[in-house]
């Protein structure tokens, strides 16, 4: 029991994200007939049909058994970025990547599906997945998976704290990074492969990116103006 206390002190946000995460994926299978996705997902017409609310929602939303890996990747990674990083960071940056994620591809879906009718390309996206519901967290995953890697990569402290003479971590986050990064370039290797997720993907490795890169400047020039 203290063993079980310690591990939700120490991973609390991921926990109750996961878990709100896995209550909508259940009740899903449960019933497919709940409305969850057509209230919760978010949706091409999102921006037009002014149901801003669905950036938001859609990154607790599952609704495919593929995305169960999504689910053990997603605590996996939240885990590390929770303990790395602290909980108040894990809280924002989830759905910050959500929401902003799904914003970014919203747009680019539009563009596409504008590209496509323009072109009288109907083969490239499944037609299926422009009009239909989707979800988000694959924007969390990736944005969170960029985040994990430049921490390792840049953080020496960090690396120090909890990766040096940690080889089982060490392990972890090379399988996890190595799963996902295979994960974001099989579509553009293989380009009939390709649907709106894989894009979805690869705004949120970048979105990342971007997060990681405008705090660490933030982080610079705040020391630079307490030194001065």
């Amino acid at each position: 029991m203290q063993a079980i206390k310690k591990f939700f002190k120490q991973y609390y946000v991921t926990i109750i994200y996961t878990s709100i995460c896995s209550v909508t994926f259940i009740l899903y299978f449960i019933n497919p007939n709940l409305p969850i996705i057509s209230i919760l997902g978010d949706s091409i017409d999102t921006l037009t049909s002014r149901e801003y609310y669905r950036l938001f929602t859609s990154s607790w939303v599952h609704y495919s058994p593929v995305l169960l890996s999504d689910l053990i990747f997603l605590f996996l990674v939240s885990c590390l970025i929770e303990k790395y990083w602290g909980h108040l960071t894990l809280a924002i940056l989830f759905p910050f990547f959500g929401t902003f994620g799904g914003l970014l591809g919203d747009i680019a879906t539009r563009i596409l599906v504008a590209k496509s009718l323009s072109n009288l390309d109907f083969n490239q996206f499944d037609s299926q997945e422009l009009v239909g519901k989707y979800t988000g967290s694959s924007v969390v995953i990736f944005g969170l998976l960029a985040v994990l890697l430049l921490t390792v990569l840049f953080k020496p402290t960090i690396r120090k704290k909890y990766l040096a003479r940690h080889p089982l971590q060490i392990l972890l986050v090379a399988l996890i990074s190595l799963y996902l990064i295979a994960y974001l370039l099989t579509p553009f290797l293989r380009p009939n492969l390709m649907n709106i997720s894989d894009i979805d993907h690869t705004i949120g490795f970048f979105l990342g990116i971007f997060t990681f890169i405008v705090y660490e400047l933030i982080l610079h020039v705040t020391k630079q103006l307490s030194h001065s």
